[in-house]
C-alpha cells in the first residue's frame, strides 16, 4: 500500500493554443480516442459478427469491408480507428 500512495507518476501537461503574429489560431491541444476491439471476444460473445461489423461501421463512418476483416483476424485486439474526437 506504501507503494502504490508514493509512486512516481509522470502527469503529461495540457499543451497551449500556438498563435501566429495577427492573434489566429495555428494549433490547438484536442483530446482524441482510438477503437479497440477483441476479435476473439466478439466471437466468443455469441451475437451477430455482422451486426457488430454494420453498427462499428457505420458509426464510425468506416468501410464494411475494412471492419470485417479486423474482426475476422485471430488475434488479441486490432485497432479500427485512430484519432476519434471525444
Amino acid at each position: 500500500a506504501y507503494e502504490q500512495h508514493n509512486k512516481d507518476r509522470e502527469i503529461a501537461p495540457k499543451r497551449g493554443a500556438i498563435y501566429d503574429r495577427n492573434g489566429n489560431e495555428l494549433a490547438v491541444s484536442a483530446t482524441v480516442e482510438k477503437l479497440i476491439i477483441s476479435p476473439k471476444d466478439i466471437k466468443k460473445s455469441g451475437k451477430s459478427i455482422n451486426e457488430i461489423i454494420k453498427k462499428i461501421a457505420t458509426t464510425l463512418d468506416l468501410d464494411q469491408e475494412y471492419v470485417a476483416k479486423k474482426v475476422q483476424r485471430n488475434s488479441r485486439y486490432e485497432i479500427i480507428k485512430k484519432r476519434i474526437p471525444k
